[in-house]
C-alpha cells in the first residue's frame, strides 16, 4: 500500500466556485477574462489553474495540504481532509472532485531504512545491461534513475532520498514547528521512495487501471505496488527477489 505526495488534477469549471477573485492572477484578451491563476508554497504547495475558455480547473498540490497528518500521504481515506485545507484558505471552494483526472502524480512510500546513501549504491551497482535506465547520484544527495527515452509520455523517474534529513532542513522548519511541534515525524521512516509519473499514459500503466479518475488511482493504491514493479524493472532478477522485497513491501 502507498500513498501520494504530489497530484495534479484536471477537473470541469462547474466542479469549484471562485470565492475570492482579487487574490488570482488575471488573464485577459481584448477585455474578456480568460484565466485566473493562483499560487503560494506556504504551508502547502498550492497552484490553481481556471481557464474560462475550456471551462476546466487544473489544481496541484503536495502532501503538506494534510498540516499534521502530513507524514501519512494522501490516502483515500485523507483525501476529503486535503479538500477541506484547501476550501478552508477561501480562495476557491472544491464542491466535487473524486471523478477529476490525474495527469500527474508522485506515488510515495516511507521505509525504516537508515542507510539511504547505502541503499542507494547497491540499486547502481546492480542494475541490469538495459541502458533505457539511467542512475544518478545529485548534489543534495538524493538518488535518482530515469527511465531514458525521448517522449515526454513514457518518462517515469524514481528518486530515493532521506526524508527525516529533509524535514529537517531550514525550509522545513517553520512547518514542523506549526503542526508538528517542532518534532520531524519522519525519524523512524527516513527513507523515502518518490515514482515521478507525469502523463496519463505513463500512471495508467504503472497503476493498471484504464481511467486516471482520483477515486481511481485512491483505491489502485492498495492493491499494487509500482514502486516495486520499477525496482524490477531496473535490477537484476536475483537482486529482486532476493534483496529489494524486504526492502519496499509492506
Amino acid at each position: 500500500m502507498f500513498g501520494y505526495d504530489k497530484l495534479k488534477l484536471v477537473m470541469s469549471l462547474d466542479d469549484i466556485e471562485v470565492i475570492n477573485e482579487d487574490v488570482f492572477i488575471r488573464k485577459e484578451v481584448r477585455d474578456e477574462l480568460v484565466g485566473l491563476s493562483y499560487k503560494q508554497t506556504d504551508p502547502f504547495s498550492l497552484t490553481i489553474k481556471i481557464d474560462y475558455r475550456q471551462e476546466e480547473v487544473v489544481i496541484e498540490f503536495t502532501g503538506k495540504v494534510l498540516m499534521s497528518d502530513y507524514h501519512n500521504l494522501i490516502r483515500l481515506s485523507n483525501i476529503s481532509s486535503c479538500i477541506e485545507n484547501i476550501n478552508a484558505l477561501g480562495v476557491i471552494v472544491i464542491k466535487s472532485y473524486l471523478t477529476s483526472d490525474v495527469v500527474k502524480c508522485d506515488i510515495t512510500n516511507d521505509y525504516d531504512y537508515v542507510n539511504v546513501r547505502r541503499l542507494s549504491e547497491y540499486i547502481e551497482c546492480n542494475l541490469s545491461g538495459n541502458k533505457k535506465y539511467v542512475p544518478r547520484n545529485l548534489a543534495n544527495g538524493n538518488f535518482v534513475v530515469d527511465k531514458n527515452v525521448v517522449t515526454n509520455q513514457c518518462k517515469k523517474r524514481l528518486t530515493i532520498y532521506n526524508k527525516f534529513a529533509e524535514m529537517n532542513m531550514a525550509k522545513n522548519r517553520s512547518f514542523l514547528h506549526r503542526y508538528y511541534g517542532g518534532e520531524n515525524p519522519f525519524v523512524h521512516k527516513c527513507c523515502r521512495f518518490e515514482l515521478n509519473l507525469n502523463s496519463k499514459q505513463q500512471i495508467r500503466s504503472s497503476l493498471h487501471v484504464s481511467d486516471t479518475k482520483l477515486i481511481t488511482l485512491l483505491l489502485a493504491a492498495q492493491s499494487v505496488n509500482p514502486i516495486y514493479e520499477f525496482l524490477s524493472e531496473i535490477l537484476c532478477e536475483d537482486v529482486v527477489s532476493k534483496e529489494v522485497t524486504n526492502t519496499v513491501e509492506d
